[in-house]
Formats: C-alpha cells, sequence, structure tokens
C-alpha cells in the first residue's frame, strides 16, 4: 500500500513542493510513496472552508514534510498542519530549502531539519 505524504508549505515554495512531487512520482522518496497537500486557494472561504480542505488529507498521510524556506515562521497555516499532524501522531520532517535562511517554525521545535535531498528526505521518512 502505498504511503500518503502530506506536503506543508506556504505558496512562495511551490516549486520546492512540486520537486517533491516528481520526486516522489519517481520513487526517489520511498517505493509506493505518494505526495499529497494543499491543491487549491481557499482563502476566501474563511478559516472553516480552509480546514475542511486540508484534514482529510492530513487524517490520510502517513507523514507529513514541513518545507522550510525565507517566510515558513511566519505562516499560521504551516503550524495548523504541524499540529494536526502531530495529534495524529505521523511522524513529521522539516526539510530545509536549499538557499533559504528562515527560521522553522515554532511548531517544529525539537525535529531535526534535513536538507532538500531524496536520499535525507527518504531516510528520514523511514522509507
Amino acid at each position: 500500500m502505498p504511503a500518503s505524504v502530506f506536503i506543508s508549505h506556504v505558496y512562495e515554495d511551490v516549486a520546492a513542493r512540486d520537486t517533491l512531487r516528481a520526486w516522489a512520482g519517481k520513487g526517489l522518496l520511498g517505493p509506493g510513496v505518494v505526495a499529497t497537500g494543499e491543491s487549491e486557494d481557499l482563502r476566501q472561504g474563511g478559516p472553516t472552508a480552509i480546514k475542511r480542505h486540508l484534514s482529510p488529507m492530513l487524517q490520510g498521510a502517513s507523514a507529513v514534510i514541513v518545507l522550510v524556506g525565507n517566510n515558513t515562521h511566519n505562516h499560521d497555516w504551516v503550524d495548523y498542519e504541524v499540529h494536526h499532524a502531530r495529534s495524529g501522531h505521523k511522524k513529521v520532517v522539516a526539510v530545509r530549502i536549499a538557499g533559504t535562511t528562515g527560521a522553522p517554525p515554532k511548531s517544529l521545535a525539537g525535529i531535526e531539519v534535513v536538507p532538500m535531498d531524496a536520499n535525507l528526505i527518504r531516510r528520514a521518512l523511514g522509507t
């Protein structure tokens, strides 16, 4: 059965998200790993619409990868996704986007941040 990995990111880091999705599609994150994540801009619908969209994907994921870029620490929805994952006892992997220096969100306290490298991410996922 494929492992579903939710990718948490901020809009400006969509290129890194797309890279992870491509790596998953090629099997570089592990056999059968499927990448999911936010796919629509639901901000106009408010917080309830966003939570309704994210919750099933987070619940169905076996792990959450959090892309850490320059402004990740300033986004409440990343914290929401991390808290949701932790409350569901899911593995959380923090990944530093190359060329960025922003701090990880406080919700990632105690989690090692690994470089954006398919082999290191795969190892951190345990796949």
